[in-house]
């Protein structure tokens, strides 16, 4: 997977600022696209990959790098639970949403039986591994990003073949 992405990068922007939308205090300020790594984590200024982005506004983003990462996401993790509070597992979760977006996007072209086919059989599966009924585990996140990327891979390549009337 490419780690730049402009279109992901909009996706993200087009999402409220996180902050504002889990404390139900808007600031009206339109989300940017905040870049989180592992390096970060370990005191490293390394941007991180489009795919690790969060959307924050421009006060919540200035707030992020002006108290740290850890004095931060302690903050939202006061409006989470517990393993939320990971901007990783928050930045997987908007990863899926827009895996979905672009399978339905990209198999709009195949007949409505057949789309409504696909995005059942794609549930069915992300179904079973959320059938338990408790929070979401790292790795059921993971295991739906492998499904959902699986498909679109799959789905994109038959476009690009030609493969698909």
């Amino acid at each position: 997977m490419s780690f730049k992405n402009d279109e992901y990068l909009n996706f993200i922007r087009k999402n409220p600022c996180l902050v504002c939308h889990l404390s139900g205090r808007p600031t009206g300020l339109a989300a940017e696209a905040h870049h989180e790594s592992v390096s970060t984590i370990n005191r490293h200024h390394k941007r991180g990959n489009d795919y690790a982005t969060v959307p924050l506004c421009k006060i919540h983003h200035d707030q992020r790098h002006a108290i740290g990462f850890d004095t931060f996401w302690k903050i939202v993790g006061d409006y989470l639970g517990e393993r939320e509070k990971s901007p990783f597992f928050i930045a997987a979760s908007l990863v899926s949403m827009y895996l979905l977006e672009f399978l339905d996007k990209i198999t709009s072209d195949l007949a409505p039986d057949e789309h409504e086919r696909l995005l059942a059989e794609i549930s069915s599966k992300l179904d079973d591994v959320f059938n338990t009924g408790d929070d979401i585990t790292e790795a059921q996140l993971r295991k739906m990003l492998d499904i959902l990327t699986q498909y679109a891979h799959e789905q994109y390549t038959m476009r690009f073949r030609g493969e698909v009337n």
